[in-house]
């Protein structure tokens, strides 16, 4: 199994850690797993309509995060964002927020919208 920065490394992105200490700024790991994915998974049209919904949650997270941060699949309906440089907590949450508001709204589907 790859290294995460393995895969940061071959899209030409500069690993977000070795990046936040050299600028001596933060680094800040924000987590997320889909809710309730096992019913999108094990429904009658099996992983199809989860292959859907994951597809969809990487692209909605891309779109959400800044161009200064990495974000990933961890395994499953997990995912993580390195924030680099968001400072204080406080705006690390504000991020987190806005993350996660693009995450939240309804997704379509074959089946319809969930």
């Amino acid at each position: 199994m790859r290294h995460q920065t393995d895969a940061l490394r071959e899209t030409g992105h500069e690993d977000p850690a070795r990046r936040a200490d050299r600028e001596g700024t933060t680094l800040s790991l924000l987590m997320a797993d889909a809710d309730d994915f096992k019913a999108f998974n094990d429904g009658p049209r099996d992983h199809h309509i989860g292959d859907q919904v994951l597809q969809a949650v990487g692209h909605r997270l891309m779109a959400a995060i800044r161009v200064t941060d990495a974000a990933g699949r961890r395994g499953g309906d997990e995912f993580m964002v390195l924030l680099v440089g968001a400072g204080d907590p406080t705006t690390a949450v504000r991020h987190a927020r806005r993350i996660h508001r693009a995450l939240v709204a309804p997704y379509s589907t074959d089946a319809g919208e969930k």
